[in-house]
């Protein structure tokens, strides 16, 4: 850890087996999440669950040495892209952290510590053979953190089907220790209960991901796709009241989806990218009336942060230059570039002029096209 305000150097916190990866920090919470692979299988839940990270280190240990290298499989699938399976599953844990004073006391200074070191890192889905984030592709956008819950984008415990399924459902459990009532917790008792808390979507056979929680701990906000075993289908935003377990779609009827999902300071809009006619726009929905607004529409757009006063910090690149900051205003006007990083590189390059077309192709549909022109083509 580093810290910001005062001169120091970065100390290490923790020294976990294996690593740790999805890193998160809850302001709601005070604490650090992140996620480690760990034994899931049979053997794993007769050592108990106190310290999976550890035994986990102790397992592998023991099976270097062993010298024996084959694995037996008993069930599909054997193999995830580019990787053999093994019976770990990267899992979600806490890790608290508290602050203690440093320095003289009349600086007010203090330092982020762990709470008690020798306590192990808490497992949040502790016994269960899933997996969060999920392969290949997850991230730390796989969980959200309210200060009482932890909400999971993650499949069903290992099933049948398990080799041909991509359904990943919504699961929303009690951090623990937390009063699981303090934020509408016994209002999810509609909700199917599994190991890992309350399904909120176990209807939907589909993919459900990206959860984010709203500022308050009030609302949860997901994407969601109802076709199964098809991980292209359009995403619909869904908004889930803790308090009232009710769910509302929002934007039903667009015709684009949004890529993800980020609540705005206030709890008031969502903010997303959505690919638009081959570009990748900026996007707002207030989540009240459901209007939504296209905040910045030319190029390629990634929301980087919301400012304290509402402003939007992005990276916007286009067909004619790289990823620079750019920012503007709550509702997308005052566009202006923050860093010119690639101005220097871009001098003296000539790059093809893009247009774009759109023609009629099969069934009358319209196609819409990208034409980029050879560097100095003229037209003549």
């Amino acid at each position: 850890m580093l810290p910001l305000r005062r001169p120091g150097e970065a100390r290490q916190l923790t020294s976990i087996p294996g690593g740790v990866g999805d890193m998160y920090w809850s302001a709601a919470t005070g604490h650090i999440y992140f996620s480690s692979a760990v034994y899931v299988d049979a053997t794993a839940q007769t050592q108990g669950n106190s310290d999976p990270i550890s035994a986990t280190a102790a397992r592998d240990a023991a099976a270097a040495e062993s010298g024996v290298g084959a694995i037996l499989y008993r069930r599909l699938p054997v193999r995830s892209w580019d990787r053999w399976l093994d019976a770990k599953m990267p899992h979600v844990f806490e890790l608290r952290l508290r602050q203690e004073a440093v320095g003289l006391a009349s600086s007010g200074s203090s330092a982020w510590v762990v709470e008690d070191a020798a306590a192990p890192p808490t497992d949040l889905m502790a016994g269960v053979a899933t997996a969060c984030p999920t392969a290949p592709f997850g991230g730390v956008e796989d969980y959200s953190i309210s200060g009482t819950h932890v909400a999971l984008s993650c499949r069903p415990e290992l099933c049948l089907d398990e080799a041909w399924t991509t359904t990943r459902h919504i699961y929303v459990a009690p951090l623990p220790g937390r009063d699981a009532a303090a934020s509408g917790g016994e209002a999810l008792v509609g909700c199917k209960i599994t190991g890992l808390g309350n399904c909120l979507t176990a209807d939907n056979l589909g993919y459900d991901l990206n959860p984010s929680v709203s500022p308050d701990g009030r609302m949860l906000a997901w994407l969601s796709m109802c076709t199964p075993q098809y991980e292209a289908d359009a995403a619909r935003i869904k908004v889930h009241d803790l308090a009232t377990s009710t769910t509302r779609t929002l934007a039903a009827d667009w015709d684009y989806s949004p890529g993800d999902l980020c609540w705005s300071r206030d709890g008031g809009r969502l903010l997303f990218a959505a690919n638009i006619r081959s570009r990748n726009a900026l996007c707002a929905i207030n989540v009240a009336s459901g209007i939504l607004t296209v905040l910045v529409a030319d190029g390629h757009n990634s929301l980087c942060t919301e400012t304290a006063d509402g402003q939007l910090v992005y990276k916007h690149s286009s067909l004619q230059a790289p990823d620079e900051l750019w920012m503007c205003n709550a509702d997308g006007t005052g566009q202006r570039q923050l860093t010119f990083l690639n101005t220097d590189a871009l001098q003296g390059l000539h790059l093809g002029r893009a247009e774009e077309l759109t023609f009629r192709g099969a069934h009358n549909e319209e196609v819409h096209a990208w034409l980029v022109r050879p560097a100095g083509f003229s037209g003549a």
